[in-house]
């Protein structure tokens, strides 16, 4: 084994062991995406007054006209009180969903606010801890020294038909 990996110079590049914010995705990605605006509100029509038929027929015309007519406007008034009750109902819904959607935002913003700061005092932390292991092997720290090592020989590719230690 010694034999194969004499030739080649294995090290670890300390340096690409930091971690840079271009190159490091964000670990909350979701909190990116923005929360789903609720549908634009569409109103049904405010519904139209329907004549009455012409009453045909000789006698009492003008009766049942009068009759026809006060029927189709009790139509009328129960047609449009159900529609302003719809009406109603949909922009009662239509603003809870805003109010309810405003407030998912405002949330998700300022747990991302919170998460980005976190994840930048991490990758800070990060890179410190790989500044102070550098410094530390530099000057030759026992401990520093033994990770470097264990670095190296982690990264370091052996030949399939090494012999295994100790030999039999």
């Amino acid at each position: 084994m010694l034999e194969a990996t004499i030739d080649v110079d294995d090290y670890v590049d300390l340096e690409a062991l930091r971690k840079l914010e271009e190159k490091t995705p964000f670990d909350r990605p979701a909190l990116e995406v923005p929360a789903v605006r609720p549908k634009q509100l569409t109103l049904p029509s405010e519904p139209k007054f329907v004549e009455p038929e012409k009453p045909t027929g000789f006698f009492g015309k003008k009766r049942k006209l009068a009759e026809a007519q006060e029927k189709a406007t009790q139509a009328d008034e129960a047609r449009k009180a159900q529609w302003t009750e719809k009406v109603t109902a949909l922009q009662s819904k239509h603003e809870h969903d805003m109010i309810a959607y405003e407030a998912a935002e405002a949330d998700r913003i300022e747990a991302l606010a919170k998460e980005k700061a976190r994840f930048q005092e991490d990758l800070q932390l990060h890179n410190q801890s790989i500044d102070q292991f550098i410094s530390n092997l530099s000057y030759g720290d026992a401990a520093a020294v033994q990770e470097y090592i264990s670095l190296v020989v982690e990264n370091s590719i052996y030949p399939v038909t090494a012999p295994l230690w100790p030999p039999a």
